[in-house]
């Protein structure tokens, strides 16, 4: 307080106690205060000094040809910024700024002579009468918050009561609407999260730990719900991530829909202190959403909200002039039972709803103990992959696609294979959609696709005939026009031509984009590369879309042909789509040949070209140079022997298939 003006300084150290004054160096209101002195003096003329500041008001004091005490304090008081109410020990006011008229009088009626705590609202009078109790104790300062708008409660201010002489006290009433404002925006911004409104992953985790508070105090049973929306990430490549953005505000609101106040097991809103009537909804980021559900009974009230969530979501929107398509993977982890803290019961939770996305997605599964080690054989799984590509430690095997006519090799197939240093052989139909959901398949296509062209490179340069290598190409590759850039790169790095390359893509992907799809298949076609549609046959099979895309070639997907001579459906189907593939002008070609009946039957209905094992299985590039120069294509046409067996060729001894592990075999 060495700072402040003489007279001021002796008046705050008669007032406050030296805890207090340490409080009040520095306070705005203190320094506006001491430079009003300063003024004073200035104006004054002499050194004598003044009268204290806070003086009685109401006391008359002889001339002593000083200012007087009570303009210097009504001219101090309106330098004041806050409002002010100066008051006796009774509570009476004595004096008080204009602005206070508004604030505690609805009339604008005079407020001298009346006790403040009868013009204040009940709970501000209860915690003013407290905070001048403390003033008059203690000769502190009284401190505290009240709001006078008690119908939309956005007007509140900062009572500050200060102690004055003859037990007179004077309250500085500062408004801090905007501050509250600001901190309540600031604290909401804090656990909400900002796109959807839904409370964030701290106010969740704060949630769950109420609820599993409650559930210790009095036994019972709630629900954990992990929900992630399905293939997402296709929506925010292709359609921007502004869409992707309209999409989760979207789930949102439909969550909210799901979990309306009508339902048994959550009828109140989270404003409210039991617990065991809440439910929650949050976003934990990107596509993931958690749920509590409180006060279940049983397994099925919470199964019965899973199917409505999963309709809801599946509801088709429109978005940026698409009509889309979406659904959700939910995983469900009841406590006591499957955790008994928050880790445990959200880990558990995200492994079933890694289980749902395994059992084909769109559903939701409960939590069992065996999902754990699954999903720890999963990330490893995934670590492995991601090391093997970085250590280019996979493989590419060829096919050979042959003309059902005459027996010559048409074409080969690369497929990928991974031969783990633990688990052996590793199917394609596991690892390739774990590269898809670690968002690895990009870099995986990228590789196959550049070392495919290095083998026709290679080739070409020992004289072999130019045979079109096949790559099949996943949904994720076409959500934009980086496969475009890849091929076009990977033909001009190797030196080659457009007919040495071609692609195979599953109808199923080429409907999901449409539009992306019909403009990368024409230039792949312009720029002489072949275009197969695999798996046909298991989609929707529209002459319209085969109009759309026109292939080169459509695949008869194997379910069909492995079944073809004993099931009179899989027969006629075969048989109509092999009709239909040459009426519109497209080869048709049959994989999964793996007897001699079966090439028989596909020869008789003239199919253009086939695979399967029975013809050549999956080969390394030296091992397939091997089966090319002993195969002659003349004896192939013969029926009711084995390529390899007119030949005497034998087959090269295939890598270990060591059988899959149940947690890794996705049959």
């Amino acid at each position: 307080m060495k700072k402040l003006h003489p007279r001021l300084k002796a008046q705050m150290e008669a007032l406050l106690s030296q805890e207090e004054r340490s409080q009040w160096i520095g306070n705005p209101l203190m320094h506006e205060i001491n430079t009003l002195y300063h003024r004073l003096d200035e104006t004054s003329g002499d050194s004598t000094p003044h009268p204290p500041l806070v003086s009685p008001p109401l006391k008359e004091r002889p001339d002593s040809g000083e200012p007087d005490s009570e303009l210097e304090l009504a001219a101090v008081l309106r330098a004041i910024p806050d409002e002010f109410v100066l008051f006796n020990p009774d509570g009476n006011i004595l004096r008080y700024a204009e602005g206070v008229r508004n604030l505690l009088s609805e009339s604008g009626e005079n407020l001298r002579g009346k006790k403040i705590e009868d013009l204040l609202p009940k709970p501000a009078r209860t915690e003013f009468l407290e905070a001048l109790d403390q003033v008059r104790q203690h000769q502190t300062v009284g401190l505290f918050e009240m709001s006078l708008n008690q119908e939309d409660n956005d007007e509140h201010f900062e009572v500050r009561i200060l102690p004055m002489e003859n037990n007179c006290s004077i309250a500085l009433i500062r408004d801090i609407s905007e501050q509250k404002a600001y901190e309540q925006h600031t604290s909401y911004l804090a656990f909400h999260d900002s796109l959807t409104g839904l409370p964030n992953r701290l106010m969740f985790q704060d949630r769950l730990r109420q609820s599993i508070a409650h559930a210790r105090r009095t036994p019972g049973m709630f629900a954990v719900m992990f929900l992630d929306l399905d293939r997402f990430k296709q929506v925010n490549d292709t359609l921007g991530h502004s869409a992707g953005d309209e999409l989760l505000i979207t789930i949102a609101n439909r969550l909210r829909y799901s979990l309306r106040e009508s339902d048994t097991i959550a009828v109140s809103k989270p404003t409210q202190r039991k617990p065991e009537a809440q439910y929650t909804i949050a976003r934990l980021g990107g596509d993931e959403f958690t749920l509590i559900l409180n006060g279940i009974s049983e397994a099925n009230d919470v199964t019965r909200v899973a199917r409505r969530i999963l309709h809801e979501v599946a509801r088709p929107l429109h978005l940026s002039g698409h009509d889309i398509y979406t659904s959700a993977s939910i995983g469900i982890a009841l406590y006591p039972y499957d955790g008994l803290d928050v880790e445990s019961l959200v880990k558990n939770a995200d492994a079933a709803m890694y289980h749902a996305k395994e059992k084909g997605r769109n559903n939701f599964q409960l939590y069992s103990k065996s999902m754990n080690a699954a999903a720890l054989q999963r990330m490893r799984l995934e670590n492995s992959l991601r090391q093997a590509l970085q250590q280019d430690a996979l493989q590419v095997y060829y096919q050979p696609l042959f003309d059902l006519a005459t027996g010559k090799i048409h074409s080969f197939e690369a497929l990928l294979r991974w031969n783990h240093p633990k688990y052996g052989m590793i199917s394609p139909k596991y690892f390739i959609p774990l590269a898809e959901e670690s968002d690895l398949i990009d870099a995986l296509g990228e590789w196959v696709l550049r070392r495919v062209c290095r083998q026709a490179q290679e080739w070409d340069k020992r004289g072999l005939a130019r045979v079109p290598v096949s790559v099949n190409v996943s949904g994720h590759q076409l959500r934009d026009d980086r496969l475009l850039h890849a091929i076009t790169s990977c033909l001009q790095d190797f030196n080659l031509k457009g007919s040495q390359l071609a692609i195979e893509i599953t109808e199923s992907t080429l409907l999901k984009n449409p539009e992306i799809a019909t403009y990368t298949l024409r230039h792949l076609q312009e720029m002489g590369l072949l275009v197969t549609i695999d798996d046909f046959g298991t989609g929707y099979s529209s002459l319209s879309y085969l109009k759309r895309f026109s292939p080169n070639s459509i695949k008869i997907d194997q379910s069909f042909v492995s079944d073809i001579l004993n099931n009179s459906d899989n027969n006629v189907l075969t048989k109509t789509m092999i009709t239909m593939g040459q009426s519109l002008g497209m080869f048709v070609i049959a994989e999964g040949i793996d007897t001699e009946g079966q090439l028989q039957f596909l020869q008789d209905q003239d199919c253009h070209f086939g695979q399967g094992f029975h013809l050549c299985p999956p080969l390394p590039p030296h091992q397939l140079i091997e089966f090319i120069d002993a195969y002659q294509p003349h004896a192939f046409p013969l029926a009711h022997q084995s390529l390899f067996g007119i030949q005497n060729y034998d087959i090269p001894t295939m890598p270990n298939l060591t059988p899959l592990p149940k947690s890794l075999d996705p049959k």
